[in-house]
């Protein structure tokens, strides 16, 4: 605020406002303010602070009036705008506190000092008045005469200064006498609640099964006359203590109320002291309200839960129709004739039924009117005890909610006892709500509840319930949140692939899974002989491997379920994750060398009824080098392999070929192929030499063929028409289509081939068409 180099004369004024500062510190804060520093600083801000900166304000030259003097207005002056000050603040809405005179004056000496600053910097340095307490001392003991005269407060200014001190000082006197004299004698009551250590704070705000709250209650009769007052301690409305309380004017009643919570709630409960003269009414005459929350923890829920593993109780019936598969079991009841509730097919958190809830409306309710939509049942236990309500809720309404305004809410009530709701709006899914509640004594009633406030825009929604199930404690979940919602992230896993076939009856079966949150905590295994009728391998398994031991020859079909530390279930999956057939067999296969004898390109085939992995093909020369070569066999279709080997005029061979299952069985077999150099290199063969129908004509080669040959058929200029080949080994077989527009006579046949080591082989032949 100032100069560095200005701060010698304006160190009075940063004081000032720093000491005015800490004033309304130790008077607002605690716990200062419970100290008596509180008082010694209190008392200079109001007797001195703000009177001594408004005369440097209104003094601000060194000598305009001597120390003494601007110590005794600084007193006087302080007075009278402490009290202008609190008359002021009196009148408005915060009226005369603590906080708001503190504050007040703080601003105003902040304000003063300003002005002062603006005020000494009109001077030169040298005359600017300038705090020193050792001058202020001196001053005391110097005779006034010291000042010289040309310093010296002319006489009229002073008399005027002391006129205006004397008459604030009685006008201020006059304005609190008025007020006291013309105040009207308030006629009201005082309604108030004090804390654990009798002080209007340190209010309790959990309360729990084990640890009610307790405060202290204390009304106050200043009404003139003798009144019946009737006090209601409400929690969320709901009224759960009255007392009747007769008081004389002036007279002062206080006792101590406990709140012994009856349910274990979710969330932020308003509980309310109200108060009403003579008789109950809508409104009270006066309210006081704490902000509480319901307290359970998770030592006191497990003590609980280990009690009931050693009684072992059997205190709960079944929910009839808990999954709301059937259109029974439940009461539906409504504030509003337009609002309907169902039973609706497919809804349902499993694609099942589900109850839904259907509000119609958009507008704006009427201020006096909540509307309720409810479906109950009433369930019995055999005695009282805490157990564990897991159920699952679902909204259609998926907009933001301005404001966070909460005016529709999903709400779920045990004995008429709201333990839990959640507004709509956002995008929410299914969420699964998992609460431990209180059940008494014989039949108990459970609600779940729509409720739309009055006075307040309510939306179209459909409100969907499924699954509301009665646990044990035992099995309350570490991973509810405070909201009463279980995590519900569905976990995920999957199955390892196994081979299509296994050589053995004992394999391992492999699989994984993930989960966001809780994690996997175990892993139901299934498997089938037929990839439908599922029966249960492993039900808790923690491992993510195992051994299956089948029998041979049968196939097996496996899938997982994860299930996590919420207890949320994977869906199922609908089709296995993985299948194997129990193989302990070689593989059985035909061998085909063509042609056998051979003087060149031979063909060697594998058949096989199966599925093989690899077939391998190694020739041995039948000589004294025995020399071996590995034929490369190829398939499309794993059932049928081929590849050639070109032999040689000089040498006979060998051929053992290996075939492998998908189970990596092999088995073996040998042939020979001979070599003969005296065959024919292509034969045709006509089926008739004279015919008045079709013929058949065969293409035999002696070697392994690059492709089918190329065959023509000629009648006088026209092309007579061929189906097939029909090929066995190397021999192809065609069949003529002569129609009528061929006339009889000599028809000539053309052959062209090209062999593997691509020779073209060429031969023809005739025969003749005689119909008649």
């Amino acid at each position: 605020m100032f100069k560095s180099d200005k701060c010698i004369y304006m160190q009075d004024l940063i004081a000032a406002i720093a000491f005015a500062m800490l004033a309304v510190i130790f008077i607002l804060v605690p716990p200062l303010n419970e100290t008596p520093l509180r008082i010694v600083f209190a008392l200079p801000l109001i007797f001195f602070i703000p009177g001594y900166v408004f005369i440097a304000m209104m003094f601000p030259k060194r000598g305009d009036i001597s120390n003494i003097e601007r110590f005794t207005l600084s007193v006087g002056f302080s007075i009278a705008i402490t009290v202008f000050d609190g008359f002021a603040v009196s009148l408005t809405q915060w009226l005369f506190r603590p906080n708001s005179i503190s504050i007040s004056l703080l601003l105003l000496t902040i304000i003063f000092a300003a002005l002062t600053y603006i005020a000494r910097r009109r001077h030169l340095e040298e005359d600017q008045f300038t705090f020193s307490v050792h001058e202020f001392i001196e001053s005391i003991r110097s005779d006034d005469e010291n000042i010289p005269k040309k310093d010296r407060i002319p006489p009229e200014i002073e008399k005027a200064l002391i006129i205006a001190l004397v008459g604030s000082i009685i006008i201020a006197a006059g304005m609190l006498a008025y007020a006291k004299v013309t105040q009207e004698e308030e006629q009201f009551t005082a309604l108030y609640i004090l804390g654990s250590e009798g002080m209007a704070e340190n209010y309790p705000t959990n309360a729990s099964l084990d640890d009610p709250i307790t405060v202290t209650v204390g009304v106050e009769n200043y009404e003139k006359q003798d009144v019946n007052y009737i006090l209601q301690m409400r929690l969320d409305g709901e009224v759960i203590q009255t007392v009747n309380v007769t008081l004389s004017d002036e007279e002062k009643w206080e006792d101590d109320l406990t709140y012994q919570p009856e349910q274990i709630r979710i969330g932020r409960s308003k509980l309310e002291y109200a108060l009403f003269k003579e008789e109950v009414l809508s409104n009270p005459y006066r309210s006081v309200h704490l902000w509480i929350t319901h307290d359970y923890s998770a030592e006191y829920l497990q003590e609980l839960a280990e009690e009931e593993e050693k009684e072992s109780p059997d205190i709960l019936q079944v929910l009839e129709n808990y999954d709301m598969e059937q259109n029974t079991g439940w009461s539906f009841e409504t504030t509003d004739t337009n609002v309907n509730g169902t039973y609706v097919e497919g809804k349902g958190i499993f694609d099942s039924q589900a109850f839904v809830f259907k509000l119609p409306y958009e507008r704006k309710l009427p201020f006096y009117n909540d509307q309720y939509y409810d479906i109950s049942q009433n369930i019995r236990s055999d005695q009282k005890g805490t157990v564990v309500l897991s159920l699952f809720v679902k909204d259609t309404y998926t907009q933001s909610i301005g404001n966070g305004a909460e005016t529709q809410l999903k709400q779920i009530l045990i004995n008429n006892i709201l333990v839990w709701e959640n507004g709509i709006g956002g995008n929410d899914d299914w969420q699964h709500v998992y609460l431990p509640i209180i059940l008494n004594d014989g039949n108990n009633l459970i609600t779940l509840r729509s409720m739309q406030k009055g006075n307040t825009d309510v939306h179209p929604v459909e409100i969907l319930w499924d699954e509301v199930i009665i646990l044990p404690i035992s099995e309350f979940s570490p991973y509810v949140s405070e909201n009463g919602l279980l995590e519900f992230d569905l976990p995920r896993s999957e199955m390892l692939p196994l081979p299509i076939r296994v050589n053995t009856t004992d394999f391992e079966v492999q699989w994984n899974g993930t989960d966001i949150g809780s994690g996997i905590d175990h892993y139901l295994v299934e498997y089938s002989s037929n990839g439908t009728n599922w029966q249960t391998w492993l039900s808790e398994s923690k491992g993510t491997s195992a051994t299956f031991t089948g029998i041979e020859g049968n196939s097996y079909y496996f899938r997982t379920q994860a299930i996590d530390g919420a207890g949320n279930w994977e869906i199922a999956h609908e089709n296995p994750d993985t299948n194997t057939t129990i193989d302990l067999t070689g593989p059985e296969f035909e061998l085909e060398i063509s042609p056998n004898p051979s003087n060149g390109p031979t063909l060697i085939i594998v058949r096989s009824e199966e599925p093989l992995a690899g077939v391998e093909c190694l020739v041995t020369t039948n000589d004294f080098q025995n020399q071996r070569s590995k034929v490369k066999m190829t398939s499309d279709d794993s059932y049928i392999w081929s590849g050639y080997f070109v032999a040689s005029n000089d040498n006979t061979y060998t051929l053992e070929v290996t075939a492998t299952d998908l189970a990596y069985h092999q088995t073996t077999a040998i042939d020979n192929l001979i070599v003969d150099t005296s065959l024919e290199d292509l034969i045709l063969e006509i089926s008739e030499k004279e015919t008045a129908n079709d013929v058949k004509i065969k293409i035999t080669s002696s070697v392994g063929l690059k492709n089918d040959p190329t065959i023509e058929v000629v009648r006088n200029g026209k092309y007579i028409l061929l189906s097939g080949p029909e090929i066995k080994d190397n021999t192809y077989t065609y069949q003529t289509n002569i129609n009528s527009s061929i006339s009889d006579g000599k028809a000539y046949v053309y052959v062209t081939v090209y062999t593997v080591g691509s020779e073209k082989l060429t031969i023809n032949g005739d025969f003749i068409i005689n119909r008649n």
